[in-house]
């Protein structure tokens, strides 16, 4: 996947390639052009440039479902988890969490009781390329037997999964919108390490005129760092 940009009067426009000719209101751009050159031009004479899409670029592409953490929430996870590591996580969704992680972990183990969400997140792994999460159709809640450094859990009552087979020391992260679901997730016999809310707020930079944009992404969820002793 590439992506390319042209520069319009009114901004910087931004397009999605995958495959053949990649028509938009400033011309048709041949495949051949995409491929071979860096600034290709339409049929138009209108000229692009362009760059190879990343991973945050192409989960922008992902088939959408239910709701899924936002970039502020899966960037801190991902602090967790380390290199060559096992992660079991519950509640699939989309698969954006699962795919997130893959990036870094040697083997995810993604559950979720609903079907119709595990056949959305295989075909969005299936798009990002990505073959080291296993998607499994059952309720965490009855336990699960997959040895694992980390534990990610984004569930209604993630207090209620059994932690045996957690690795000693090893990290439980809970995703938790609730303040109530806080205070009964430090009910259990973890070590908390800390619970935390992620704001984040763009900036507007064009020349002198400098500000915060008026919308800011707030509250979604707290996330709950522990560690099983």
């Amino acid at each position: 996947m590439k992506i390319l940009l042209y520069n319009a009067y009114k901004g910087i426009k931004k397009y999605f390639w995958e495959s053949g000719d990649l028509h938009t209101p400033h011309g048709i751009v041949k495949e051949k052009d995409i491929i071979n050159n860096n600034n290709p031009k339409s049929h138009s004479n209108k000229e692009f440039q362009s760059y190879e899409a990343n991973f945050l670029d192409k989960i922008k592409k992902i088939k959408r479902g239910p709701q899924t953490l936002l970039q502020k929430d899966l960037a801190y996870i991902n602090l967790y988890i380390e290199k060559d590591s096992t992660v079991v996580e519950a509640g699939t969704g989309t698969g954006l969490l699962a795919a997130t992680i893959a990036q870094k972990a040697k083997q995810v183990y993604s559950y979720d009781i609903n079907e119709s969400h595990l056949k959305l997140a295989q075909k969005n792994l299936d798009f990002l390329k990505i073959t080291n999460v296993e998607l499994i159709n059952k309720d965490i809640y009855e336990g699960f037997d997959k040895k694992t450094d980390t534990l990610i859990l984004d569930l209604p009552q993630p207090w209620q999964v059994p932690f045996n087979n957690v690795k000693n020391g090893g990290t439980i992260i809970a995703y938790l919108p609730t303040i109530t679901q806080v205070m009964e997730f430090y009910k259990t016999k973890l070590y908390i390490e800390k619970t935390i809310e992620l704001l984040e707020r763009e900036w507007y930079v064009q020349d002198k005129k400098v500000r915060p944009k008026s919308q800011m992404q707030g509250h979604t969820a707290f996330l709950v760092i522990a560690r099983k002793l």
